[in-house]
């Protein structure tokens, strides 16, 4: 994301919202990838460590696909065990509620990454065929 970070007041910013909590900084997720759906802002940073902590999960990417009715719904590009996904979905669905929560998982053979190693998001995107 060229051109987020900046210097202002003598702080730096790479464009991370986040809150305070207790003392505690919570990020999360950065201000470019946040989505609304239905008028409900989402981090999919979020929702993406909840999925690869779940078992049968090696690697997540949740992406907004466009919707009539809610403006974008979210999808999740998963590499694992396919055999896991009703017990993935049941608990996000339990956990995020149904605005949150991914329409969809949409299982990978392999993952595409950067040279930095993170997840290639706009690589991925090319192959999210999804009706509209």
């Amino acid at each position: 994301m060229q051109g987020k970070t900046r210097w202002r007041d003598g702080w730096l910013t790479v464009g991370e919202i986040g809150r305070l909590e207790g003392g505690f900084l919570y990020l999360d997720g950065r201000a470019g990838r946040m989505v609304t759906v239905a008028d409900q802002n989402v981090f999919p940073e979020a929702i993406e460590a909840l999925i690869e902590s779940l078992p049968g999960v090696r690697r997540a990417a949740v992406l907004p696909v466009p919707d009539a009715r809610r403006g974008v719904v979210l999808v999740a590009m998963v590499m694992g065990d396919p055999g896991a996904e009703a017990a993935i979905l049941m608990r996000l669905r339990a956990e995020l509620g149904p605005l949150k929560a991914p329409k969809a998982l949409i299982w990978q053979a392999d993952w595409p990454v950067l040279p930095s190693g993170k997840t290639d998001l706009k690589a991925l995107g090319a192959r999210l065929a999804w009706p509209v």
